[in-house]
């Protein structure tokens, strides 16, 4: 699976609930991980994902006006922190959308919803928390990894 789409490009139409951009060709699904909507790239076919392809930019053609630089400099290799390359403005609206989905498929469309809440680039960001059947209280660890804005 190793072709490069034959010299194709595609346009990234939409971001995934992963972070990944989306891109359609032949009407197959195929998810693009470190491009955004209104991207053109090159790409090569790296496998499948349910009934979608995976696939991997080899260039990025035409790049987003709402691309910018991650702010941690351990962006393209860490991993936990996927959507670094999008501008706050977007990122909001998309994590925003997320939840409102969310909520709406789980029987409460109408669910108030505020802005998000951001923290700051280079501090915690992740939390774990539990609950035990039969304790009145709450557990809370925080979570080892420090993490930047996303």
């Amino acid at each position: 699976m190793n072709d490069t789409l034959a010299g194709e490009t595609l346009e990234v139409e939409a971001l995934g609930a992963a972070g990944d951009g989306i891109a359609r060709r032949g009407g197959r699904t195929l998810f693009l991980p470190g491009t955004l909507p209104g991207e053109t790239v090159r790409a090569r076919l790296v496998g499948k994902r349910g009934d979608a392809l995976l696939a991997e930019a080899e260039a990025v053609l035409a790049p987003s006006p709402d691309r910018v630089v991650p702010p941690c400099p351990h962006f393209a290799t860490c991993g936990g922190c996927v959507i670094q390359h999008l501008a706050d403005a977007p990122y909001a609206a998309w994590k925003r959308a997320k939840l409102v989905e969310a909520l709406s498929r789980a029987g409460f469309p109408d669910a108030p919803v505020g802005p998000l809440e951001r923290t700051p680039p280079m501090t915690r960001r992740r939390a774990d928390l539990a609950l035990r059947r039969g304790s009145a209280a709450a557990c809370w660890s925080a979570s080892t990894a420090a993490a930047a804005t996303r």
